[in-house]
């Protein structure tokens, strides 16, 4: 049988709340971003010839740059601030991040590995056409609302 990980609240680190607060500028501002990283990504395959594993692959520069683009949204749980449904009712001790508008993911450019292992979303969420350039996790996600993967 298939067991589930507990859903704990979580400290935001540093680089999630970077992802978070560029997440909340928007497309444009998002996949601005992505596209600078994906370039440099291109750069530093010719450069080291080295295509796999960056993470591990004993090279500064390849590791910044895994470290950089990894974005891990795990066990977080996304509301709208004026939302109809209140997370205090919910039975969640996730750590929240409360949003000004709904989540919106439209056309946007995922450079790297993006986790959204145990998310809670707690109204609907859209991904339309959002590109995805390496590894995505949604397991033991909850869609409270409708989620959108039209063309990704």
């Amino acid at each position: 049988m298939f067991e589930t990980q507990p859903r704990v609240p979580r400290e935001i680190d540093e680089q999630t709340q970077k992802h978070l607060d560029r997440m909340s500028e928007g497309r444009d501002a998002w996949n601005k971003w992505a596209n600078e990283m994906l370039a440099r990504k291109t750069e530093l395959e010719n450069t080291y010839n080295h295509k796999n594993n960056w993470a591990n692959s004993g090279v500064s520069e390849l590791q910044t740059w895994h470290r950089e683009t990894n974005i891990n949204f795990s066990y977080l749980t996304f509301h709208i601030e004026k939302s109809p449904i209140n997370p205090e009712e919910l039975e969640t001790d996730q750590t929240r991040v409360v949003l000004q508008k709904k989540l919106n993911f439209f056309e946007f450019i995922f450079p790297n590995e993006i986790s959204f292992e145990g998310v809670e979303f707690i109204e609907d969420v859209n991904f339309f056409g959002a590109k995805f350039e390496g590894h995505v996790n949604f397991t033991i996600a909850k869609f409270m609302g409708k989620a959108d993967f039209s063309e990704t």
